[in-house]
């Protein structure tokens, strides 16, 4: 197989070698229909005592000292820089200001009133169309959402780890997950900042999000709630996407889809069993769950 388009291409010693580097080591070829009778098993989800005693949406009296903890520590380091940041705000803002100013003068001597009023009634509409569809779309309003799909986040890639695990050595496929992990974290360091990393400061190489980390960089950024969210859901979905797309250059599309199928059940099952809010569900599926495919070329 080798990927095409002018100056894109992969040949299958490159696929072999991102792979040895993402897993750690050389994968051997996997046989499509061996993989999808080792799958065909996994119908129902094996419930291990985290899940079986997990309540979504709340911690345990550690997990909330732990999470204290990781606040104090963010709110330590914002406060040095904190009056810095507050002079460039300002200073970004005068400039937008006076650019938004000229912007107005200069519509006002150009454009006759009517057409000027027109234009005008029409960003309105607009304005308020724009609103209409923002408030159909889910949103987390609160802290304890936020936890929950963290949650469920967590328990959907530790359902992935372990099918994953029945066709590659569960060693090397923690390996790709930290490694992948760490990808994302290069890309969002507001909000997996440190999220490698367990309580006493040690990698968690296993690949797992420290969720108290996650949840701590969330609450500590200055932003309007919207955009909070914006930048919450594309980190967890690129951690997820670099996943599929690592799983996919290792196994290949057929197994990989066969794969994710299973996941998407034992997901459902993971739902009905903690009683996930369906809007949890739908912003979880919706904002969260990719739908990667690399597709190979003529």
């Amino acid at each position: 197989m080798v990927f095409d388009n002018d100056d894109f291409k992969i040949s299958m010693d490159d696929i072999k070698d991102i792979v040895s580097e993402l897993f750690g080591e050389k994968i051997e070829k996997i046989d499509e229909s061996q993989a999808k009778e080792i799958l065909k098993q996994e119908e129902k989800i094996s419930i291990d005592k985290d899940l079986e005693t997990l309540e979504i949406g709340k911690l345990t009296e550690e997990e909330k000292k732990v999470l204290q903890s990781y606040e104090n520590e963010v709110k330590a380091e914002q406060t040095e820089n904190k009056e810095e940041i507050k002079k460039v705000n300002v200073e970004e803002l005068r400039k937008q200001i006076e650019e938004e100013m000229r912007e107005k003068l200069r519509k006002e001597m150009e454009e006759e009133r009517a057409r000027k009023r027109e234009e005008v009634l029409k960003k309105l509409e607009n304005v308020k169309t724009e609103k209409e569809k923002v408030s159909q779309e889910p949103s987390i309003t609160n802290y304890s959402e936020k936890i929950s799909l963290l949650q469920v986040f967590e328990q959907s890639q530790n359902i992935f780890k372990k099918l994953l695990s029945k066709l590659i050595k569960r060693t090397l496929v923690e390996t790709m997950f930290l490694k992948t992990l760490e990808k994302a974290m290069s890309k969002h360091p507001d909000v997996l900042r440190k999220a490698d990393h367990n309580q006493y400061n040690k990698i968690r190489v296993d690949g797992s999000l420290e969720i108290g980390r996650v949840a701590a960089n969330i609450n500590a950024l200055y932003m309007p709630e919207k955009q909070k969210e914006a930048k919450f859901f594309t980190a967890l979905y690129d951690i997820f996407e670099e996943r599929l797309i690592a799983t996919e250059l290792a196994v290949g599309i057929a197994t990989k889809d066969e794969l994710i199928s299973k996941l998407i059940l034992q997901m459902e099952q993971v739902f009905e069993m903690k009683q996930i809010p369906n809007k949890l569900k739908d912003i979880f599926m919706e904002k969260i769950f990719p739908s990667t495919t690399i597709k190979p070329g003529e």
